[in-house]
């Protein structure tokens, strides 16, 4: 984005044009880096029966709701991982599962 600032700067339109696009092509490229992790990630922890699944993991169904125990101490030990929707924290004080 340096090159933009400074053709704008000078008031060069098309050099700052094509940095943009030059930028835009970069973003897309990473985009797709992570894009691919996000799909290495789904083919991994899919179940055979949606048809994208790995063959070499063999996974246990997946509960409603799931609780990292304690040992692990993933982020803080109330997290609930939600599998179908959204996260919720068990609130002791009110005895609920509650949104977050």
């Amino acid at each position: 984005m340096r090159v933009y600032d400074e053709a704008m700067a000078e008031g060069d339109l098309l050099t700052a044009r094509c940095a943009l696009v030059e930028a835009q092509i970069f973003a897309h490229n990473l985009s797709n880096f992570f894009w691919d992790i996000k799909e290495d990630l789904v083919k991994v922890a899919s179940e055979k029966i949606e048809g994208i699944a790995d063959d070499r993991w063999e996974w246990p169904p997946l509960p409603q709701r799931y609780s990292y125990p304690d040992r692990y101490q993933f982020r803080d030990e109330k997290r609930v991982v939600d599998i179908f929707g959204s996260k919720q924290v068990w609130n002791e004080s009110r005895q609920q599962w509650e949104s977050i």
